[in-house]
């Protein structure tokens, strides 16, 4: 009899929790199924966070975006760090502190490229990256140049050209860092190597800079222009061989080898870049 009036007292007491429980509005699933996956309901936040079909609801809306990051929905994800670097810290957690937001969104966009949204993390990253670059135009986001790098670092490591372009740009002008056109090379490559395109065209369009002087703040320096020529040589890029083979059969950035510059002008003519062809006989007639 003492064990059930004890079991009686705790059903009541469940059916009293459960009964305040199922009148409160947790989150936002008052008037929602709790089967709702993840991706209907960031939806379903966007519409309230904009007024889309219903009535207006920022809270309810960020409510309903976080609950969707938090089960899953990599495009949540991306969402929760725009709305940190939007000024809605206070909406997404009580401990947010002023000034916490750029790491905060930094972690959400890491998140959701590890979610397999990785293009939309890298524009995300590409945008904030050149609000801290820049300054915001409403002044929220101050410039910072520190943040700027290493937002654009991770958009460039997810593929983004636009930041592949402000990495090198960063360390062959020196924005924020100190001037370092080999740690530009180094970074170019180390994303070359990964499979990506545009650290090829980008690593080119600086090879030329050094050789012409063609950009604004980029002086000639042969050396230089020799390393990047180089590099993309590895790579195969038949233009780079060409000029390689100049560079060595001039002594341009390098010490004068006219074997050397015949084996690269070779390399580049075997590859089917018809100039290389037109040097090796100049440089055959010159020698006869």
């Amino acid at each position: 009899m003492k064990f059930k009036n004890s079991f009686y007292r705790f059903l009541s007491l469940f059916l009293l929790i459960s009964s305040l429980f199922s009148s409160m509005n947790f989150y936002v699933f008052a008037d929602e199924s709790f089967d709702i996956d993840a991706d209907t309901m960031y939806t379903e936040g966007k519409r309230y966070l904009v007024g889309d079909g219903v009535d207006q609801d920022v809270s309810k809306g960020v409510s309903m975006i976080l609950s969707a990051a938090d089960a899953g929905s990599g495009k949540a994800m991306i969402d929760v760090g725009l709305m940190y670097s939007s000024g809605l810290g206070r909406l997404l957690s009580p401990d947010y502190k002023e000034g916490d937001e750029a790491e905060l969104a930094l972690s959400w966009y890491e998140r959701g490229a590890e979610a397999g949204e990785v293009e939309l993390a890298a524009a995300a990253l590409s945008s904030d990256a050149f609000s801290y670059f820049l300054g915001s135009e409403d002044g929220r986001i101050k410039e910072d140049d520190a943040t700027a790098l290493k937002y654009f670092l991770k958009a460039a490591e997810y593929g983004n050209a636009d930041a592949i372009n402000m990495v090198v740009a960063f360390y062959s002008f020196g924005f924020g860092v100190d001037q370092d056109p080999e740690k530009a090379l180094e970074l170019c490559s180390k994303l070359a190597d990964q499979g990506n395109e545009e650290a090829l065209y980008s690593m080119e369009d600086y090879a030329y800079a050094y050789y012409a002087g063609t950009k604004d703040g980029i002086d000639i320096n042969f050396n230089t222009s020799f390393l990047y020529y180089e590099k993309l040589a590895e790579y195969g890029n038949e233009r780079a061989m060409y000029n390689l083979g100049l560079l060595y059969e001039y002594g341009l950035g390098t010490a004068q080898d006219h074997e050397k510059a015949i084996e690269w002008l070779t390399k580049a003519n075997e590859s089917g870049y018809e100039p290389a062809g037109e040097m090796l006989s100049k440089l055959s007639s010159n020698n006869e």
